[in-house]
């Protein structure tokens, strides 16, 4: 809750990085569980994962909002992406360099957002 927002979302990519050399890690649990139930939109997994992802965003919205980032929105939409694939990344490689490298690449959002 404190320091910059660059900090903030650092600490994300952070704690992805520290997963991946966590045997037990499993990644993303919303992630893999709407995976195992593709074939059926209907199962309520979707809705739940669906929920998560999007207060997930909304937090950081609220977050890039209040540090004065301009289109917090759409900022927001992007670092989830990439949150999204770090974990994915992360997980398949078990190498925390894709965490590393993908928090660059959100620092370079940050740095280039219109404030």
């Amino acid at each position: 809750s404190s320091g910059t927002i660059a900090d903030r979302i650092l600490a994300l990519f952070d704690l992805i990085a520290g997963s991946a050399t966590i045997e037990s890690w499993k990644g993303c649990p919303f992630m893999r569980s709407t995976s195992e139930f593709a074939d059926n939109r209907e199962h309520p997994v979707f809705s739940i994962s669906q929920d998560h992802k999007k207060r997930m965003e909304v937090w950081l919205a609220d977050c890039l909002t209040r540090a004065g980032i301009a289109a917090p929105r759409d900022k927001a939409r992007q670092l989830i992406v990439l949150l999204d694939g770090a974990v994915m990344t992360v997980f398949l490689h078990r190498d925390p360099d894709y965490a590393r490298q993908t928090a660059k690449v959100a620092l370079l959002l940050l740095e280039n957002a219109e404030k």
